[in-house]
């Protein structure tokens, strides 16, 4: 399936270049923050929506997929979105509720769920523990990029705290998410 991209603007142009170079390692030169399993871009900044509105999980999305490594698909962006609504959280800059350690972070309750001090800082850490070799099966449905229930039944059959949520949630809200059977 062909890549999908969003609206166009300058801002979100250039945005999504750079997250095609992070992809790629090339934003290290660029002054990126390089840990083990990712780069996050020191300029890439949240969303002025919301966080927790549709376009807020949107951009997530876009923003986890692309920076990820994952083609950014009708299919990955509503299993993305399923699963940042699945785990309903209000944790700063974390809507996967991921409980990896990182400089600033601080908990967001007890289970050890963080907050991050960036937007940028909350993907890295998402995608450090996405990169983690118990979802395997998760990346794989990623980059398979063409089945949200796919990478929802990687999720439930993982160790992630979300379980079967995300298959609810495609069940329930499936086409305003951009998920067909």
């Amino acid at each position: 399936m062909a890549r999908q991209e969003p609206a166009d603007s300058t801002h979100q142009a250039s945005r999504r270049a750079f997250l095609r170079s992070a992809a790629s390692g090339a934003a290290i030169a660029a002054g990126g923050l390089v840990t083990a399993a990712c780069v996050a871009p020191p300029e890439i900044t949240a969303p002025r929506a919301p966080q927790g509105s549709d376009a807020f999980r949107e951009q997530w999305a876009i923003d986890f997929l692309s920076l990820g490594g994952w083609d950014v698909t009708r299919d990955n962006l509503a299993a993305m979105k399923a699963w940042q609504l699945a785990e309903g959280t209000r944790a700063r800059f974390n809507p996967l509720a991921t409980t990896r350690r990182r400089v600033g972070a601080t908990n967001f309750n007890k289970v050890g769920v963080k907050n991050y001090p960036t937007y940028a800082d909350g993907l890295a850490a998402t995608i450090e523990t996405i990169k983690l070799r118990y979802y395997d099966f998760v990346r794989q449905e990623l980059t398979n990029a063409n089945d949200a229930m796919g990478v929802a039944w990687a999720v439930a059959l993982s160790p992630w705290g979300t379980r079967d949520g995300v298959i609810k949630v495609l069940e329930r809200r499936g086409p305003e998410l951009g998920f067909a059977r």
